[in-house]
């Protein structure tokens, strides 16, 4: 049973360090506006940016654009 528990805990491990890294870079840097968004930059988390009428908020580091990917969360739609 221990392994089973193990196998089971162990993945959440690994997301609740990413997630305590992202709200660290966060904290650190706060959020930035950083205009329209712009497909040849590239972003950070904490970046902010305006696409597809609404306003974006940056996850992970990412070259994708808005809501194409798990990245951005939307944040105010317009």
């Amino acid at each position: 049973m221990g392994d089973i528990v193990r196998e089971a805990v162990e993945p959440l491990h690994v997301r609740i360090a990413e997630l305590e890294r992202q709200v660290t870079d966060v904290n650190e840097r706060g959020l930035r506006y950083r205009g329209v968004h712009q497909r040849a930059d590239a972003y950070r988390t904490g970046d902010c940016v305006t696409a597809k009428g609404g306003l974006w908020i940056c996850l992970r580091a990412t070259s994708d654009a808005p809501g194409d990917s798990a990245d951005w969360q939307l944040a105010v739609k317009g």
